[in-house]
């Protein structure tokens, strides 16, 4: 994988115009000993595999997100069962 070093400089400095694609992030994440799947979340990217989950129940999302953000508790139940899961 080759990156032009202007836009990792870029990257690095928090001044490019968008998010790296999900394959450039994972061969940062893999030369830098990084979790693909986190360095993709915090690049403002989702995974493909879960870009198409959420395409699949598109119309849930909304008040998936609206609970979530009303009811805290809710909140953490579902990141705590997510983390579960993932263990």
């Amino acid at each position: 994988m080759q990156i032009d070093f202007t836009y990792l400089s870029k990257l690095e400095n928090n001044r490019a115009d968008y998010a790296p694609k999900e394959e450039v992030i994972r061969g940062l994440a893999r030369h830098l000993d990084l979790d693909e799947e986190e360095l993709i979340f915090l690049a403002g990217r989702i995974p493909h595999q879960e870009e198409d989950l959420l395409k699949q129940h598109y119309k849930d999302m909304p008040a998936l997100f609206r609970r979530m953000r009303e009811n805290p508790e809710f909140a953490q139940r579902v990141f705590r069962e997510a983390s579960t899961i993932e263990s």
